[in-house]
């Protein structure tokens, strides 16, 4: 689904814990904004920094999860997007992709088979880091 989809309505999120990954439209890179990055600090970094993290070719740009529900973190999500809250600072780079409410999709993924979804991110996370060389575009840390 789209993220703009969530920006107008959370109740199609599944309310169990669970792995969210997003991804930009295709794998080259976009516009970046300078001005805003969301959340209620915007603290946005350079265009520099942003070229520099982004991996071209590769569209998957950001892995999250919650050992809470989705919907409520995706709800912390999509807050921080709208520069309404600050708790959600994991996967901010993402904010200063212009048109990103219109071009990235996320997926989401309960875990029944997962008993710690913090440890099946940290896979994820290793995993890609292994194959491209570093983190998703808005991971900071692994």
């Amino acid at each position: 689904m789209r993220l703009s989809d969530l920006e107008k309505d959370l109740k199609q999120v599944i309310d169990k814990p669970g792995i969210y990954r997003i991804f930009w439209k295709d794998g080259e890179m976009p516009e970046f904004r300078t001005d805003i990055c969301g959340g209620t600090r915007n603290d946005p970094v350079s265009e520099e920094k942003l070229k520099n993290k982004w991996i071209k070719g590769k569209n998957l740009i950001y892995i999250g999860q919650t050992k809470r529900t989705l919907r409520k973190r995706i709800y912390e999500l999509v807050g921080y997007g709208m520069n309404l809250t600050n708790n959600h600072r994991g996967g901010r780079y993402m904010w200063q992709i212009k048109n990103i409410w219109e071009h990235a999709t996320i997926e989401l993924e309960k875990c029944e088979k997962c008993e710690n979804p913090k440890a099946e991110e940290k896979k994820l996370l290793a995993d890609f880091k292994k194959k491209y060389g570093k983190l998703p575009f808005a991971n900071l840390i692994g």
